[in-house]
């Protein structure tokens, strides 16, 4: 008789020992996915922030450039269509953590709250466009995130221009915003560079009339084509993107 409470004992206690592990395992997960999902709407209101501050200093006429302080995220193999790869002049790009000091906000507010590594940001002065990169937390693994006004432009996209009498000002219906100031673009396989580009984005100057025989309409396109981000990870290798699994820290 016993015997028999000893072992009946044990099998509840043992049953207490399970149910308590699982309880306490079912919060555990609970309460990692509950941080995460607070950290995550933390950084978003990060960015959110940053992205606010960074188009009101740009229509106050700051230089983008001054809103990235150093150079460790930047890309090597970076490319702007006025530039093939690798040959991006200095002082014209550059990415690495935001200048908080320029920006005007607390850096111990704006940086990813599990690992405290700065958000990156990545600038161009050509166009003056940007990009803010940060992670997100997912169940299985880390993602990257992007917002900015730079994404990549292809050189196989090919618009269709009106050509003015001048021969030296092109008109652009469709896509409005595609082409910007300096850009290289490439009409019968000349190489020919936009200076002045209206504010309402439709009308193009070029630094040079086209020839007499060009026709009323040309086919238009890039030089060169962009790279995928403006952001690189951390050794400046390989570009970050929205859709890929390469991360900025």
């Amino acid at each position: 008789m016993k015997t028999w409470k000893i072992k009946w004992f044990i099998v509840v206690e043992g049953t207490v020992i399970i149910l308590a592990w699982i309880i306490s395992t079912i919060a555990f997960i609970s309460f990692q996915w509950y941080t995460q999902d607070a950290r995550n709407v933390k950084v978003d209101s990060d960015i959110n922030t940053l992205v606010r501050t960074v188009e009101v200093k740009i229509a106050m006429g700051d230089k983008i450039l001054d809103f990235v302080d150093g150079q460790q995220n930047s890309v090597k193999k970076i490319a702007l269509s006025w530039y093939k790869i690798g040959v991006v002049p200095v002082g014209t790009y550059k990415a690495w953590s935001p200048n908080y000091t320029t920006l005007w906000v607390n850096e111990n507010n704006f940086t990813d709250p599990k690992t405290w590594q700065a958000y990156v940001i990545g600038a161009t002065s050509l166009s003056d466009r940007y990009q803010i990169a940060w992670v997100v937390e997912t169940e299985w693994q880390n993602t990257p995130l992007i917002k900015g006004t730079y994404s990549q432009r292809l050189a196989s996209q090919i618009s269709t221009l009106q050509v003015d009498k001048n021969k030296k000002s092109l008109t652009l219906k469709n896509p409005l915003g595609f082409f910007k100031k300096w850009d290289k673009i490439q009409i019968n396989n000349t190489i020919w560079e936009i200076v002045w580009v209206s504010a309402d984005l439709s009308r193009l100057t070029l630094s040079a009339s086209l020839p007499e025989t060009i026709g009323q309409s040309v086919n238009v396109h890039l030089a060169y084509d962009e790279s995928p981000s403006l952001i690189g990870n951390k050794w400046g290798s390989e570009f970050v993107t929205s859709d890929g699994t390469i991360l900025p820290y």
